[in-house]
């Protein structure tokens, strides 16, 4: 199996999402997995598509190259935050320019059909508000995110939410923390 994983945090010192990658780096590596990360905000990656891009085919290299890294991964893990109940923008942009028509959805049969339909997509997001505020919110937020992914075709294992993650106890991050290589070993159990 080989893992494609996608960080989207400007924090990837010290931050709470990168506590989350370097858990699945351990899990992955312990078991001798196959695996690339792909930091958005260390790659720089420019989240704007452009007129060029969408109209008239214009290639860009680093878009190309992520969409090669998709086609060879089974898995692809991402790793973000939930700004404004979305993703942060450059996650936005990678999937508006990534996830484009020809790759990840195009025409089959007269039918506009996802193209992904061997991938399978786990996700880990972070939120600084607690279940309780988020209750009636998130399953929405969540269904958004995910469909995205589903209308591509892909399989989503789970989309993991770790509230509050700013205001809870060291604890309760150790706890949040302990759910990752779990959350990760159900995933590879999947068929």
């Amino acid at each position: 199996m080989k893992i494609l994983i996608v960080f989207a945090h400007p924090n990837n010192k010290n931050s709470f999402n990168k506590a989350i990658l370097e858990e699945a780096i351990n899990f992955l590596k312990a078991r001798k997995l196959e695996f690339e990360i792909i930091d958005l905000y260390a790659e720089k990656f420019n989240p704007v598509l452009e007129y060029e891009e969408l109209y008239e085919g214009k290639e860009d290299k680093k878009v190309s190259l992520y969409q090669e890294k998709i086609k060879q991964s089974d898995l692809i893990i991402f790793i973000h935050p939930l700004w404004w109940y979305n993703f942060p923008a450059v996650l936005k942009g990678f999937v508006d320019r990534v996830f484009s028509y020809g790759f990840a959805y195009g025409e089959v049969n007269g039918k506009i059909e996802g193209l992904l339909d061997d991938k399978k997509v786990l996700i880990f997001t972070t939120l600084g508000e607690s279940e309780e505020k988020c209750k009636n919110v998130c399953p929405c937020v969540s269904k958004t995110i995910t469909s995205i992914f589903e209308f591509c075709k892909m399989k989503v294992l789970e989309h993991k939410l770790f509230y509050a993650v700013e205001y809870v106890s060291d604890q309760t991050r150790k706890e949040y923390l302990s759910e990752v290589p779990k959350i990760l070993q159900r995933a590879l159990e999947v068929k």
